[in-house]
């Protein structure tokens, strides 16, 4: 048997067809909202080719039965209204409306991205709560490996909203801080990096793995520069 971590929202039914790459996850979507009991039994205990293609042909015909939750805002009001829509949908994040037809394809991705990770999140809580208690912490990093990523998505999308252009990625700000530093300082700067990385690699603790990955990327491009 599959279990599921929350109700299931109509919205995971047009999610999962959009990626449909996680069996058991739509196998759980169809258990809520499936009303065939042969089926659901099939789908739970074969895992093939023929019953993936069986499973997203009944997602699909649920989909149609119950069509995607829009959520846009209401002019004459701060709270937002619940549209029904097969064709397209909008988010309401932090700002008040999010044309997702608007995004380059890149950020559509991580859109969706962020609608799994939604979904697998809940899904790892519930596990989190039946779980040995030696399984906890693994558990635990990955919900907020999840939560770290969804952040990251949201803050590409929430920056080209804003700004109609890609967010800058960290090594083409760093590029241009280190072109901006006098030739003279450039090698000290590298020497005084390594040191930093050498040091941070010695102490072999996980929460030191991102300053590692930083210093890693400002030593790569100093040295591109004083080649």
């Amino acid at each position: 048997m599959i279990f599921y971590s929350k109700k299931m929202e109509i919205n995971d039914i047009h999610i999962f067809l959009r990626n449909a790459n996680d069996y058991k996850l739509g196998v759980a979507i169809y258990n809520h909202f499936g009303t065939s009991a042969v089926l659901k039994k099939c789908f739970a205990n074969s895992e093939n080719n023929f019953w993936k293609e069986k499973l997203i042909s009944e997602m699909k015909k649920l989909a149609v039965q119950h069509p995607e939750i829009i959520i846009t805002p209401n002019k004459k009001s701060k709270i937002p209204t619940a549209i029904k829509s097969t064709n397209n949908y909008t988010a309401l994040n932090k700002k008040p409306f999010i044309d997702i037809s608007q995004l380059p394809t890149e950020l559509k991705d991580k859109f969706k991205e962020n609608g799994n990770i939604r979904i697998n999140a809940e899904y790892l809580k519930r596990l989190l709560l039946d779980s040995l208690p030696q399984k906890r912490y693994t558990i635990v990093a990955e919900i907020a490996a999840l939560h770290k990523q969804s952040l990251a998505n949201w803050a590409e999308i929430n920056y080209y909203v804003e700004f109609k252009s890609a967010k800058p990625t960290k090594e083409s700000v760093d590029l241009r801080t280190v072109q901006r530093i006098p030739p003279a300082k450039k090698h000290n700067l590298l020497q005084s990096y390594m040191a930093q990385r050498s040091k941070l690699r010695k102490t072999n603790l996980v929460a030191n793995q991102d300053k590692i990955a930083d210093l890693t990327l400002k030593i790569k491009l100093l040295r591109a520069e004083l080649q």
